[in-house]
């Protein structure tokens, strides 16, 4: 009782309600922060050589690229230091670094991949979303762009209450 006294006094003060994912099966897979503090990057784009097709490796293409990254402005926003929050120039650098770098055969990897690095490089960081796009695909029809949405939280393992 203690226990979930104190959980809901620490997400009153950091402004989160947490909520529950399920999977079939009631498996728990993931806590998803929701509270007014993001960034957001709209709109990155990159030429990368990411695609099954031999073209899209070859040539490469554009890709679009969002990120949403939940924190907690609070301390920020009382210091006025950048310090205090998640540089979203450092974070720009490094989705770069993940869509210009390595090819992958999937977006899906390349959204996991840009996911990881975010949560294990800034701590400020307690969730994400991340949207992949691909303006120019090799379909037989007319699309404007297709992609991929994924989302991430970190988990802390002391807070059993979640």
């Amino acid at each position: 009782m203690l226990r979930r006294s104190s959980a809901l006094a620490r997400r009153a003060v950091t402004g989160y309600q947490q909520s529950r994912r399920y999977c079939a099966g009631d498996t728990e897979l993931t806590l998803v922060p929701s509270g007014p503090d993001r960034i957001s990057l709209n709109g990155c784009i990159f030429h990368g050589f990411h695609g099954v097709l031999e073209e899209e490796k070859q040539l490469g293409q554009k890709f679009i690229v969002d990120a949403i990254l939940y924190c907690d402005f609070s301390k920020a926003a009382k210091s006025d230091a950048l310090k205090d929050t998640v540089n979203y120039a450092a974070v720009y650098r490094d989705i770069r670094l993940v869509m210009e770098g390595k090819p992958r055969n999937l977006i899906e990897t390349v959204a996991c991949d840009i996911a990881t690095n975010i949560l294990q490089d800034y701590r400020e960081v307690k969730g994400l979303k991340i949207s992949v796009q691909k303006p120019h695909v090799a379909l037989d029809g007319v699309v404007k762009s297709m992609g991929v949405e994924i989302e991430r939280c970190r988990f802390d393992p002391d807070d059993d209450d979640l």
